[in-house]
C-alpha cells in the first residue's frame, strides 16, 4: 500500500475538482493457486463489502446490496 500526495495543475476546478490529490494505491499479489475466475470474485466481494461498510448511510441508496458481475460470451472472449 502507498499513499501519493501530488499537485494536479492540469485540472479544471470546480466544486468537484481541486489542485491537491490525495489518494492511498494497493496492489495485490496473486499465487498461481489463486488465478481462477472464482477466487477473483471473492475478492472484489470482499472489496465492494468495505467500500460499503465505509459509505455514508445517506449514500447507501446509490450502491446494490453486493457486487453483480457480467460474463461475458465464451465466443467474444
Amino acid at each position: 500500500m502507498s499513499r501519493m500526495n501530488a499537485i494536479c495543475d492540469d485540472e479544471h476546478l470546480g466544486n468537484l475538482h481541486s489542485l491537491y490529490v490525495g489518494q492511498w494505491n494497493w496492489k495485490a499479489m496473486f499465487t498461481e493457486q489463486d488465478r481462477s475466475l472464482a477466487y477473483l470474485e471473492d475478492v472484489v466481494r470482499r472489496i465492494y463489502a468495505a467500500i460499503l461498510r465505509a459509505e455514508y448511510l445517506a449514500m447507501r441508496v446509490l450502491f446494490a446490496d453486493q457486487a453483480v458481475f457480467a460474463k461475458r460470451h465464451p465466443l467474444c472472449a
